[in-house]
């Protein structure tokens, strides 16, 4: 429990002292499990999360302090550690052509006085940053089982992907 909270809290070291500062990257721990309250001295924890980042160089970097970072502490502590890393998917960069269509399929069908653009981000959910609360009205973040979305959303989400589809 030690070892993995030692790990955890260097994983927050490796975005700031490890990447350049004008790069966006995220590093993020998901969970962490060990032990349960009858064990006094738990064999094993589990920790999972991910990293994002824009560029694939970065990426790599991100994976390789991740594996020395574990395996320091590991050692540190006297114990073992396996590390698995997926690469599920690699970082997604829109080219100008498909950034002009979707502009036009928005301003074609939300109307320009609507359309904000914004700056690149992490996230991985939403294409076009729609918003699905009431105005007004406080609203559980997304992966929150509160999260709820008005129904009003479906009148810019749904002709905003349709038009995405015809506009070429």
């Amino acid at each position: 429990v030690v070892a993995s909270a030692a790990f955890v809290s260097g994983l927050q070291t490796i975005v700031s002292r490890n990447t350049d500062p004008f790069e966006p990257v995220i590093c993020t721990v998901n969970s962490v499990t060990a032990g349960a309250p009858d064990i006094p001295v738990p064999r094993d924890a589990r920790i999972t999360g991910y990293f994002r980042s824009y560029d694939h160089k970065t990426h790599m970097r991100m994976h390789d302090r991740v594996v020395k970072l574990a395996e320091s502490i590991a050692e540190a502590y006297e114990c073992k550690c396996d590390i698995e890393v997926i690469h599920a998917v690699p970082a997604l960069v829109n080219h100008d052509e498909m950034y002009e269509i979707a502009l036009r399929a928005a301003t074609a069908a939300i109307g320009a006085e609507h359309v904000v653009d914004s700056r690149p981000c992490l996230a991985s959910e939403d294409f076009y940053w729609v918003g699905s609360g009431t105005p007004g009205k406080k609203c559980a973040p997304w992966h929150d089982a509160a999260f709820c979305i008005d129904p009003h959303y479906m009148q810019t989400a749904v002709p905003l992907a349709c038009a995405s589809i015809i506009i070429k």
